[in-house]
């Protein structure tokens, strides 16, 4: 069974996050219990050829559900594109399909969660300084005013 992975991450994300799912992979003392694994792995004469221990991840979805549309996968990276901060917040935990050679089924593992959280503002880019205009009022001579002074907030 992979490791458990997690995500921490926010709605409206300028970069979306993203988090590479890890691979199932054979446990080492797995490789001594049969005859036949451990003709795979024989190291006197027949020298075994070793079993195919590859894994592809061919699924991934929300446990008990379909994968919200924010959620993009591309091979084994899922990023995390969610824009409402309102019905998108909770945590996901992922079932995750993993097509094997050495197993006649699929193997299924729910050990990725996304915690997925509100939008945090980390900064904002103030607007150019107004440019002074000038207002006649109730003065007979033009009277101009500095709005940017003390300074444009």
């Amino acid at each position: 069974m992979p490791s458990p992975q997690g995500l921490i991450t926010t709605v409206k994300k300028e970069v979306p996050d993203t988090l590479t799912i890890l691979h199932a992979t054979v446990d080492a003392n797995s490789k001594a219990t049969t005859p036949a694994i451990r003709a795979c792995y024989r190291l006197t004469a027949p020298i075994g050829a070793g079993c195919d221990e590859t894994t592809v991840i061919t699924d991934v979805i929300e446990e008990g559900a379909t994968m919200p549309a924010f959620f993009k996968r591309t091979g084994d990276v899922i990023s995390v594109e969610s824009t409402d901060n309102v019905n998108d917040i909770k945590v996901y935990t992922l079932q995750v399909t993993h097509n094997t050679a050495f197993e006649l089924a699929n193997i299924v593992f729910n050990t990725v969660t996304i915690d997925l959280r509100v939008c945090v503002i980390t900064d904002l880019d103030p607007p150019t300084a107004p440019v002074s205009p000038e207002y006649l009022i109730f003065a007979t001579s033009p009277l101009a005013l500095d709005l940017s002074s003390p300074g444009f907030v």
